[in-house]
């Protein structure tokens, strides 16, 4: 079942008894290509949109970053990339461990990942992340309280 169809079956089992169930039931099946495309369209807005307002948020991190005399080199700024998608595919905040696993471990993990960028830059550097991309509050201790979840 497509998440078209599990919207559809809610919606057409919540509606009021006083409507004719049956009437609109048959408008769903008659029309349901043209609904299941405007769904798809607007999930592909909504998507598009959220990639754009990401795009711009790392932008303005990376820019904030330039103002405060952190620049990053090549390596960093693939690192930078990698952590911003999986925020992003996530959509909770990053945390140190996550930097162990998946497309991490391919680049060669929380070693190399600290290698690249230092102790301490690594952990204040995920966690300004997290709050410009994921909303995660940053208390400034470089990962060092576990509040910040780092």
């Amino acid at each position: 079942m497509t998440a078209f169809d599990d919207i559809m079956a809610r919606w057409v089992a919540g509606l009021p008894p006083h409507l004719p169930r049956a009437a609109v039931e048959q408008f769903v099946a008659e029309e349901r290509a043209a609904l299941s495309a405007m769904f798809e369209r607007g999930l592909a807005d909504r998507k598009a949109a959220r990639a754009a307002k990401r795009a711009q948020a790392f932008s303005r991190w990376l820019d904030a970053q330039a103002m405060l005399g952190r620049d990053f080199d090549d390596v960093q700024l693939g690192w930078l990339g990698t952590m911003r998608d999986e925020i992003a595919a996530s959509r909770k905040e990053l945390t140190l461990d996550h930097l162990r696993h998946g497309a991490f471990a391919m680049r060669g993990g929380l070693d190399t990942a600290t290698r690249v960028f230092g102790r301490r830059t690594l952990g204040d550097v995920v966690a300004s992340l997290n709050t410009a991309l994921a909303g995660a509050k940053m208390c400034g201790c470089g990962g060092t309280c576990g509040t910040c979840k780092l």
